[in-house]
C-alpha cells in the first residue's frame, strides 16, 4: 500500500491548513501517478489560458468534393479557414470532410483516391 507523506518547507514560516468543506458525502481525491502542480484559483474558475505558446498546430478545413463537366475529381478547400466556399459552390460538394489542415489528395493508378497527411 502507498503511504501518504506531508513535508513542509524549511524556509517558510505559514502554516498550511488543509480543510474539509461541511458535507455529509464521502469524497475521493484521487492524485496522478506523476509530478507537477495543483493550480488553485480563489474565485472557483479556471484560468485564462495564454495559446500564443502553441506552435504547429494545424486549423481546422473543410474539404469539398466534386467533379468538373470533365469529369475531372475537384478538391476545394477553406485553406485552413483563410476563404469561404459559397453556398452555391458547398451544393456541388458530391462529398465533404471535416478535418484539420495539410491534406494533400492524390489518385494512384488503380483510381484511387488517397490523402496524404
Amino acid at each position: 500500500m502507498s503511504t501518504i507523506k506531508l513535508k513542509g518547507n524549511p524556509n517558510g514560516t505559514g502554516d498550511i491548513l488543509i480543510q474539509s468543506p461541511s458535507t455529509n458525502t464521502n469524497r475521493t481525491i484521487s492524485l496522478p501517478d506523476g509530478d507537477g502542480d495543483i493550480v488553485l484559483s480563489s474565485s472557483g474558475a479556471l484560468p485564462a489560458l495564454d495559446g500564443s505558446a502553441l506552435t504547429g498546430v494545424s486549423s481546422a478545413e473543410i474539404y469539398g468534393f466534386y467533379k468538373n463537366s470533365d469529369g475531372e475529381l475537384i478538391v476545394q478547400t477553406t485553406n485552413g479557414g483563410a476563404d469561404d466556399i459559397s453556398q452555391s459552390d458547398y451544393a456541388l460538394f458530391d462529398d465533404v470532410l471535416f478535418s484539420t489542415s495539410g491534406f494533400t489528395f492524390s489518385i494512384n493508378s488503380d483510381g484511387d483516391l488517397l490523402a496524404t497527411i
